[in-house]
């Protein structure tokens, strides 16, 4: 019987040692194939593996085995076309160069003081979120857009409001120090971590707020982007919980064109965006997903007005919402 449990465990130490042999580690570079600097930040992206990776200054770091070495990274940044590239060519270029997407066409602000609010919502209807992994289904988008209507070319953006989802937190485990009382037991709650005697306090900030990107896209008769309204990088940092983010765009100087517009979220890949969600039942027991969870417009209509960019780079109506919903919970206040 010793044998055999020392054998077992032998085999199972071999097999560790094997899978850490297998896995591999590079670092890549990201580059404007017509300066030939590294990009600021961007995304690179596995649709096969579910994962995602930050770049931050043309840098990137990727974990990958031989048997995947076929697999298609996807690369979107903001301003560049986006690029596919197989790992096994990304390994041998060692770097990845993109080009830019081509300018919007620009118009002349026409801004004479006069507001209106495109898609408004009623903030105490919402009932429904996006972000949330599906038991056995992970959320594999690294953006959700909203497509609005513009009737005036030359109108400037102003300002979104988005609604998020946020917990109701007892207010007996809330301290005056704005950390949550510390959970005792053998999980935690947050993370699913199965610890013995577990003890941990959180910032209730970081719990319940995230950091996100805002992309402006000029959109073809198909919805699809073909230019970005907005050049400069729109980062909401994570600030005091609020269930509807305000989001002030004025000092980006955002004139649109007559005709369809979509303002997208970019989840930001990176620990302190993930959010853990335990079932009771299904595959992914421990789902892991990104804040915000977007809410979800309650009214209907016969024409679907969101769409999501996957995984690996296909930007795709999300007919998740069909036929009950058509839009976000995201509101957008022009100047014209």
């Amino acid at each position: 019987m010793k044998k055999i449990i020392l054998w077992y465990c032998s085999l199972c130490l071999g097999m560790t040692v094997q899978a850490q042999q297998n896995r591999l580690h590079s670092k890549l570079e990201v580059q404007d194939a017509q300066s030939g600097k590294n990009i600021a930040y961007g995304m690179l992206c596995s649709l096969n593996s579910g994962k995602c990776f930050e770049i931050e200054n043309g840098k990137v770091e990727i974990n990958y085995t031989q048997e995947n070495l076929a697999d298609t990274l996807f690369i979107d940044a903001q301003g560049y076309m986006n690029h596919k590239m197989t790992i096994s060519d990304l390994l041998k270029e060692g770097k990845m160069k993109l080009n830019a997407r081509p300018k919007p066409i620009i118009y002349a602000s026409t801004n004479a003081g006069k507001k209106e609010l495109l898609n408004g919502y009623d903030k105490q209807s919402i009932g429904q979120w996006l972000g949330l992994p599906d038991k056995d289904r992970p959320f594999r988008y690294i953006q959700m857009g909203q497509i609005f209507d513009n009737s005036y070319p030359g109108a400037t953006l102003n300002k979104i409001t988005l609604n998020q989802l946020l917990f109701d937190l007892p207010k007996d485990i809330v301290r005056d120090n704005g950390r949550i009382l510390l959970f005792r037991g053998n999980t935690d709650p947050i993370t699913g971590t199965d610890k013995s005697s577990y003890m941990r306090s959180y910032i209730l900030n970081q719990i319940q707020s995230s950091a996100f990107r805002l992309r402006i896209y000029q959109l073809d008769n198909d919805n699809m982007p073909i230019a970005e309204l907005c050049q400069n990088q729109i980062k909401i940092t994570p600030g005091f919980p609020e269930e509807n983010i305000p989001v002030n765009l004025a000092k980006h100087n955002i004139v649109l064109p007559k005709g369809k517009f979509m303002v997208a979220v970019e989840w930001i890949q990176t620990p302190g965006n993930f959010s853990y969600i335990v079932w009771e039942q299904g595959k992914y027991n421990n789902g892991q997903s990104l804040r915000p969870f977007i809410g979800v417009n309650d009214k209907k209509g016969n024409k679907l007005n969101v769409m999501a960019l996957d995984l690996g780079g296909n930007w795709k109506p999300f007919d998740y919402l069909s036929p009950y919903y058509t839009d976000l919970a995201m509101a957008c206040e022009i100047s014209y």
